[in-house]
């Protein structure tokens, strides 16, 4: 583990240090992990958020962005299938016009790629339909993401140099859907000193 002190600046011209805590090479990242970003990252699509890696291989990492939540008017027009009434999150901006999601139950849905603990991947989606329109698959049993998150082959290596992301293990599918926006500072304050001066600060950096 190594410390290192990044000096940004708003755009009125102020200057702010980030205390950044760094541990983590992709050469140990894996599917199941969660990468949680660092704040005042520049990028407002991913501040504060949290990604689950859905798969990692020397070709790229992908994920699904856990903790910003979506309020869509016809669900329909993504192709959300089955009478589903739960609520949506926005997965990345990648393929921002197709929907992926998770799930708990994959003794009723085949073909559902493993991720870690009681989390799951996708599955046949005839079947899916037929669960949801039954009820045989609850709320509470799945959730919907539109949209992925992508990285090419290095970009997440550099990024996590540059000191963008930190690590932790995935939890339970239970955990994820509780977590709600709340997930990022539920995190970092779980982790203790130093990190969470992290979820101390302001979200935006012009308030510090």
């Amino acid at each position: 583990m190594y410390f290192n002190i990044h000096k940004s600046t708003t755009a009125q011209g102020k200057r702010f240090d980030v205390l950044y805590i760094c541990n983590m090479s992709v050469d140990i990242l894996h599917t199941g992990q969660l990468l949680c970003s660092k704040p005042y990252i520049g990028d407002p699509f991913f501040e504060r958020s949290v990604v689950l890696v859905t798969q990692h291989s020397p070709q790229g990492t992908e994920g699904l962005i856990l903790n910003q939540r979506i309020d869509l008017e016809n669900p329909e027009d993504m192709g959300i299938i089955g009478d589903f009434t739960s609520e949506f999150r926005i997965g990345g901006p990648v393929a921002n016009d197709r929907c992926y999601f998770l799930h708990c139950r994959p003794d009723l849905l085949p073909n559902s790629q493993f991720i870690a603990n009681d989390i799951y991947f996708g599955g046949d989606l005839k079947v899916l339909e037929h669960l949801l329109n039954t009820r045989t698959m609850g709320d509470d049993d799945i959730r919907f993401y539109i949209g992925i998150s992508g990285w090419e082959a290095n970009q997440l290596q550099r990024e996590l140099d540059e000191n963008t992301w930190f690590v932790e293990d995935a939890k339970s599918f239970e955990w994820i859907t509780n977590g709600g926006t709340e997930m990022w500072k539920s995190i970092v304050n779980e982790k203790g000193h130093p990190y969470t001066l992290y979820a101390q600060g302001p979200e935006n950096p012009e308030h510090n």
